[in-house]
């Protein structure tokens, strides 16, 4: 279990990018909220992308998604389109 809290944008986005590279097949990554994955909705895709290719599931604290349901991933697509700060 990691736990970091990171203000600087930059600094945020390398702590993530080591993160990602230590999760492994079968890991869960719990986040409290979605905006904290991405600036913008691309970025959070992208990063959902990355986490489905090493089987890594998703779970969003404050909406209660978790990608371990169909209905989480249903949901995470619907709500990556009002993610843009």
């Amino acid at each position: 279990m990691v736990s970091e809290k990171v203000s600087r944008v930059v600094k945020a986005k390398e702590k993530l990018e080591l993160l990602i590279n230590k999760l492994q097949n079968g890991d869960v990554l719990v986040v409290t909220r979605m905006d904290h994955l991405g600036r913008n909705t691309l970025q959070l895709l992208e990063l959902v992308e990355q986490l489905e290719q090493k089987n890594v599931h998703l779970v969003i604290l404050n909406m209660n998604i978790d990608t371990r349901t169909a209905a989480g991933k249903f949901f995470l697509t619907v709500m990556a389109g009002f993610s843009v700060r």
